[in-house]
């Protein structure tokens, strides 16, 4: 058997939808994290569209957590403790605004999906607690890197002329832009 690098391969669904599932259910339902989102980055999406957001969000919390797991052993612990997650100033950025946005993200889903993620270390309470906002601002920083990246303002006219390279291999200003906006996002 092949070996994946970390937040690769199959990953089983914390957020992932399923809107014919009850509340109790170990998942977040499709209008929670529709509407979430909608809060967060200002996008409607669509269920699939929400579906690769979530996505994407439970394949950097574990890449977080792998992380912080390695931090972990490397100071000769087995626990990880809140200290160990590789918070960017960027992410802890979004994290305070997603404490604006929701003050009840529930715990059982996330916990249950890093369960059953594989992740071999134990994660103490504290780091437990901040795992519902993790999640919640992975899921808001997907949407809004999205966001820069589609600039829904814009005519299609507009975002031709702002793309436009003077040669294939030159970077518009706007591009240059853009990057900036994502590095200040994840960084």
């Amino acid at each position: 058997m092949e070996h994946e690098a970390p937040g690769t391969g199959q990953i089983p669904p914390a957020a992932i939808v399923n809107s014919d599932l009850p509340d109790s259910s170990i998942r977040y339902g499709y209008p929670w994290l529709r509407d979430f989102i909608r809060r967060g980055t200002g996008l409607d999406l669509d269920e699939s569209q929400v579906q690769s957001v979530a996505r994407m969000a439970d394949r950097k919390l574990i890449d977080l957590v792998d992380v912080a797991a390695e931090a972990a052993t490397a100071n000769g612990r087995a626990t990880i403790l809140p200290h160990d997650l590789p918070l960017t100033k960027g992410l802890r950025r979004v994290i305070e605004d997603v404490a604006l946005l929701s003050h009840e993200i529930d715990l059982k889903p996330i916990l249950v999906f890093l369960a059953g993620s594989g992740i071999r270390s134990r994660i103490d309470e504290a780091t437990q607690g901040d795992m519902p906002r993790l999640m919640a601002a992975l899921l808001v920083l997907s949407g809004r890197i999205v966001a820069v990246i589609e600039p829904a303002n814009l005519s299609p006219v507009e975002r031709l002329e702002l793309v436009s390279r003077s040669t294939k291999d030159r970077p518009s200003n706007w591009e240059l832009e853009r990057a900036g906006r994502i590095l200040d996002l994840t960084l």
